[in-house]
């Protein structure tokens, strides 16, 4: 992880958060790259990029974001925080409590009586990235709903939905996302049984202060295939694991989900 001196007191200055670029390299032409508000900020920037020379000599923004949505007692808290046409959408930034750059990134979120530690691992020597959330401190049960957005995409390029065409693939251990033969398989593997429910949709106008600042383009769309929903209880522990190997090269300590066709538990769309 490269660091630099985070001032957590103006974590919610949006103009200080994000102008501050957290990276994470690897030796597999992997990285990952946002800022520290966790919204993106430049179409090079994701949390899953990485080279596939047997496909292309420029680098590929796979996975863009990871959104979560904490349900609490009825209560609905999204900790995504995204640029839009003169707006930002959900205000998780507002929930960030403190930020780590080592051993790698962690984010610790805060709201009502509910603290939520996610944890950013890229691995040093495999085209895999581990996101770990642990439930820190709650006085009951919540579901923590996650949910990927994908670009399939080189980093020089933006999105157009009417442009990609993925598809969506399930095993008892995972699930896989693949666009065309132009870039690789990407794999999701779980710590504990899921709750899956597919959607396949699309989200627009993702916007990226950088480019609107250098360039006309600067907007996309991102692909959200599906919605993953999983219950923790205080000091429980799950991870995802989201790289290029196949289910039968992932680790044993991996488990099955239950999938649930078109009975979507959350959903919110932004068309701005």
């Amino acid at each position: 992880m490269e660091t630099m001196k985070i001032i957590m007191s103006r974590i919610l200055d949006t103009d200080y958060s994000l102008k501050r670029k957290l990276v994470s390299r690897n030796s597999k032409n992997c990285y990952l790259s946002t800022s520290l508000s966790t919204c993106n900020t430049s179409r090079k920037d994701g949390l899953f990029v990485c080279k596939d020379s047997q496909r292309s000599q420029s680098y590929q923004v796979l996975l863009s974001h990871l959104d979560e949505i904490i349900i609490n007692n009825g209560c609905f808290y999204e900790l995504g925080f995204h640029q839009y046409p003169n707006s930002f959408y959900p205000k998780g930034l507002k929930y960030i409590f403190q930020v780590k750059q080592e051993p790698h990134l962690t984010y610790i979120y805060a709201m009502s009586n509910v603290l939520l530690k996610k944890e950013l691992i890229l691995q040093p020597d495999k085209a895999e990235l581990i996101c770990k959330y642990t439930l820190l401190e709650s006085s009951n049960e919540i579901d923590l709903v996650i949910k990927p957005f994908l670009a399939f995409r080189n980093i020089f390029s933006l999105n157009k939905a009417s442009a990609k065409d993925f598809k969506v693939a399930f095993s008892n251990n995972g699930l896989s996302v693949s666009e065309s033969k132009d870039y690789p398989e990407l794999f999701f593997h779980f710590s504990k049984k899921i709750i899956f429910t597919e959607t396949s949709d699309w989200y627009y106008n993702f916007e990226y202060l950088e480019d609107k600042l250098t360039s006309s383009e600067c907007k996309e769309d991102l692909f959200m295939p599906g919605q993953m929903l999983v219950s923790l209880k205080e000091n429980e522990t799950f991870s995802i694991s989201i790289g290029l190997e196949k289910w039968q090269e992932v680790q044993k300590n991996m488990y099955s989900f239950e999938y649930k066709e078109n009975k979507q538990f959350y959903r919110q769309n932004v068309n701005s």
